[in-house]
């Protein structure tokens, strides 16, 4: 009764289909990023930064420490994710400058900046899976 071939199922779902298809395959590539970046941004390779750049701090190289915090990338699996810690901790090294509680406020919202770019594609991800019942559905 339903011996359709796949060629055939895309001919009777028209364009609907297609869409969902896109859909799904956009939804993919959003959970296989965020991933791979939250695999690479382990508890491990931070802290793993963090005592690298506290060993430097401690011995007063500078130097070495902005060098720890540029470089502060985590391959994971082939790929490259910048670390949002070491993004926060250079941004705190160049403005050292700055009294105490200044420093802490601006550390703060550096940190906020770099949750909004490991939030990138979430939107994307919630969206698709609230309207793709109903391209199905209705379509």
């Amino acid at each position: 009764m339903f011996n359709y071939g796949f060629m055939e199922l895309l001919t009777h779902g028209g364009f609907t289909l297609v869409i969902l298809i896109f859909c799904s395959i956009l939804s993919l590539k959003v959970i296989i990023e965020k991933w791979i970046t939250l695999k690479a941004l382990d508890p491990k390779n931070l802290e793993e930064l963090s005592l690298k750049l506290k060993e430097a701090i401690n011995e007063k190289n500078f130097k070495m420490a902005l060098h720890v915090c540029k470089v502060g990338n985590v391959k994971r699996m082939g790929f490259t994710v910048p670390a949002p810690l070491a993004a926060v901790f250079l941004y705190m090294l160049n403005n050292a400058a700055y009294k105490k509680e200044e420093l802490m406020d601006l550390s703060f919202s550096k940190m906020d900046q770099e949750l909004v770019k490991l939030e990138k594609g979430v939107g994307i991800l919630g969206t698709l899976g609230n309207i793709s019942p109903f391209i199905g559905r209705f379509g």
